[in-house]
């Protein structure tokens, strides 16, 4: 399958639920180190979304965990190790809103193309920051002609990719009308509107089968429906789990705690 059209700068958006978020891109001097965690280069991208719209009737709290230096997985230590370097990463550990120079807020109803039943803020109530933790809450109340609000956030032009391996850790929520998410979704769409410049889920699930975990890509060669895989997660909506991705130029890796449980394939042709 060809995926020229997800080649471009991407950025993160995260559908009501990801923690601390990483991002290591091949280090051209072959030193491989942790390098600064600022901005990013590259071409895909990192937004952070609580998406949760639907039939929820109780507002529920989504909870993002620090990654302390000690902490990286031994899949990001073992890609430090093996010629990357750390380009991007937010390990929460400050109090108020989201990092404004990591985080943008996208806000607004509409249904965001998904039939989302929430209006996005950019208010505290809705994303928070303290004790390590970055914390999206959506709430059932009355805004805008909503009846739910909830925080939608993307890095677009301050964490961006292209190529590298991205991870993030959470406890995911679960009830009906929930749908946690990481997407990268293209900085520009430079071949056109979706699918034609591309999608990568890293992670997505509904709070109605939470255990139930989703990668996929959107491409034109998939007409926009997605070619993908999933998996099992028992303890998602308990727990801390690892969920990545790992993208080069021969394609695209969906990782689940250290398993790669779908593989995209590029083909040149």
């Amino acid at each position: 399958m060809n995926i020229k059209t997800i080649k471009k700068l991407f950025i993160f958006l995260l559908l009501i639920s990801a923690i601390c978020l990483v991002g290591c891109e091949l280090d051209p001097s072959g030193n491989g180190g942790s390098g600064g965690s600022g901005s990013s280069g590259g071409s895909s991208g990192s937004g952070s979304s609580s998406g949760s719209g639907g039939n929820s009737g109780n507002q529920k709290e989504f909870v993002y965990h620090e990654i302390e230096p000690d902490e990286f997985s031994d899949d990001t230590i073992a890609i430090l190790s093996n010629g990357y370097r750390l380009i991007w990463t937010d390990e929460f550990n400050y109090t108020g809103s989201p990092d404004p120079a990591k985080w943008n807020y996208e806000v607004g109803g509409g249904g965001w193309g998904n039939n989302e039943s929430q209006f996005y803020t950019n208010r505290d109530d809705n994303s928070y920051v303290s004790d390590g933790y970055l914390t999206i809450t959506a709430k059932k109340e009355s805004l805008s002609g909503y009846s739910y609000t909830s925080a939608r956030l993307t890095s677009k032009n301050k964490g961006d990719f292209k190529y590298g391996y991205i991870e993030f850790r959470a406890i995911l929520p679960e009830g009906l009308g929930t749908w946690p998410a990481l997407w990268m979704m293209p900085t520009e769409s430079v071949y056109g509107g979706w699918p034609n410049s591309g999608e990568i889920d890293i992670m997505e699930t509904t709070g109605k089968n939470p255990n139930y975990i989703q990668g996929t890509t959107h491409t034109t060669v998939s007409q926009g429906g997605g070619v993908g895989g999933a998996t099992t997660c028992p303890t998602s909506t308990k727990d801390w789990n690892l969920y990545a991705s790992e993208w080069d130029e021969t394609g695209i890796k969906i990782i689940d705690n250290g398993k790669t449980y779908f593989t995209y394939t590029h083909s040149p042709s």
